[in-house]
């Protein structure tokens, strides 16, 4: 059995020792890719292959693995489905303990950490966490924009979460939870917009334009049937617990009890250092070109995340959205 895995330079983003430590354990014919800040000379080929900006930057190694997979083989497996059908994020956990910790406080205390955010010396991405709390509903839309910057600090848009439909969505997961459970509408939620439109739509993408078959075996039908009749209560201690119980006799201890590692990409240092797309389409004049964007206030941003404060999610955002106007939406406006 061939085995592929992503490393990285930066440590607190490498598995390398514990994708090693499996493949000894199973004996495979194991290949492994380094990814760092060369890897954005793919850029131009993601903007290419997707034509539509997408915001999560484990399309690079994705889009690298891919390439080097498809060298071995024709086909691959990959593991999509299981942290959206059994709770695999930090999230399902967390949120809701937060939750019960300041169930006692005034919904006035959390829109009031959401309105003094930006003028507090304390970490803003915490204080737009601590103002989600308020309800299941702003919850999940801190969860989707990822506690990351409002959109109108450095875009000019004349849309909010309304208008675009997004609150309409998370309102809508309320239909799959019997008493407005958190858990059971982030659930929903990850499995009927996240999984498909992000994560599917990266490995399909990446994968096919390798000439390389992804497919996924946690979302056989039978099997995402079994774990939707699985009661919420058995999945919510810890990380995957029924996934861990299933496969108790076959994984060995460390792999069981290891936490929750999901693919990070260290954005936040490419940021920081600099490559020639990053210093080629954030240019101020290329911003400035770009509509809706503030070329000014996302420099700013930039300045302010050199300095230590980490923007590097909100900087790749809008990195992927200028890089696809002007590669692609610009060309097809013209005609």
């Amino acid at each position: 059995v061939k085995t592929f895995s992503i490393g990285f330079e930066v440590d607190e983003y490498d598995e390398s020792d514990e994708a090693a430590f499996v493949s000894d354990h199973f004996g495979t014919d194991h290949h492994e890719i380094s990814v760092d800040l060369d890897s954005m000379d793919l850029f131009g080929d993601v903007v290419k292959h997707y034509g539509e900006p997408l915001a999560d930057p484990a399309v690079l190694p994705t889009l690298a693995i891919s390439r080097y997979a498809s060298q071995n083989v024709k086909v691959v497996l990959s593991g999509e489905g299981a942290d959206e059908l059994f709770g695999g994020y930090w999230y399902f956990s967390e949120i809701p303990r937060h939750q019960q910790m300041f169930r006692q406080l005034p919904s006035q205390a959390f829109q009031l950490a959401g309105k003094l955010e930006p003028y507090l010396p304390v970490r803003q991405q915490t204080l737009r966490y601590m103002s989600a709390l308020e309800n299941n509903e702003t919850a999940i839309m801190g969860v989707t924009q990822r506690f990351q910057e409002p959109i109108d600090r450095y875009l000019d848009l004349q849309t909010n979460a309304d208008e675009s439909g997004l609150r309409r969505i998370i309102q809508n997961t309320e239909q799959y939870s019997v008493d407005n459970d958190f858990y059971e509408r982030m659930l929903a939620f990850d499995i009927k917009h996240w999984l498909p439109d992000d994560l599917l739509y990266k490995v399909d993408h990446a994968s096919m334009s390798a000439s390389l078959e992804a497919r996924v075996p946690f979302l056989d039908h039978n099997l995402v049937e079994f774990g939707f009749n699985i009661p919420v209560k058995y999945k919510r201690d810890g990380y995957k617990p029924v996934v861990k119980r299933a496969m108790s006799d076959i994984l060995p201890q460390r792999v069981l009890e290891r936490e929750k590692h999901g693919l990070g990409v260290p954005v936040d240092r490419w940021f920081r250092e600099g490559h020639d797309a990053i210093q080629r389409w954030m240019a101020r004049d290329r911003l400035a070109s770009t509509p809706y964007v503030r070329a000014e206030d996302v420099h700013a941003l930039w300045s302010d995340h050199r300095a230590g404060t980490d923007h590097g999610l909100t900087l790749w955002k809008v990195l992927n959205y200028v890089a696809w106007y002007h590669e692609i939406a610009k060309g097809n406006l013209s005609e």
